[in-house]
């Protein structure tokens, strides 16, 4: 490739519609930002102000801007406290700034993401997270897997299960 080309997209590892489609939303973003002309720096600053408006408080400088480079480089998709903050500073709303697609829209999917998990309980990823540290054996959680890359996988069945296992008020 010579100076001045740009590499495709899909030459890059993944092929097809599964890599487009995952970088839908990290060019969506980037765009969002640059049509405005703030920089990433600037975006970390809208983020915390939005935020502080809602009683959070995020991380450090760099952190934050490390992770508005990996969003906007498709390495990783904000969990779903960002996403809101992201869709306050833009005005947009998660379809606009694609974070919805078919494959988590989820009802019928046989196992939930951590993220997913979050999304249909509305709560931050760090609530859920902590409860999952309590195990399922105390009613906390639902019945999880542990991948060997880390990430956790529940089935929609034992989700389903918890919740109407929950006390009601």
């Amino acid at each position: 490739m010579t100076r001045g080309q740009s590499m495709d997209r899909t030459a890059s590892g993944a092929s097809g519609p599964e890599r487009r489609g995952r970088l839908r939303g990290p060019r969506i973003l980037q765009r969002e930002r640059k049509r405005r002309g703030w920089s990433q720096a600037r975006l970390c600053q809208e983020l915390r102000k939005a935020a502080a408006s809602q009683g959070y408080e995020l991380p450090g400088d760099a952190s934050l801007a490390c992770m508005v480079s990996r969003w906007e480089n498709g390495h990783c998709e904000p969990d779903i406290l960002y996403r809101s903050l992201l869709c306050q500073v833009y005005g947009k709303t998660e379809e606009e700034l694609g974070f919805t697609d078919a494959d988590r829209a989820g009802g019928d999917k046989a196992w939930l993401s951590m993220t997913d998990f979050c999304r249909e309980l509305e709560v931050p990823y760090s609530t859920a997270y902590k409860w999952s540290s309590f195990g399922s054996e105390s009613g906390r959680f639902p019945p999880c897997r542990r991948l060997p890359n880390g990430k956790i996988r529940i089935r929609r069945q034992d989700f389903n299960e918890w919740l109407d296992g929950l006390p009601t008020l």
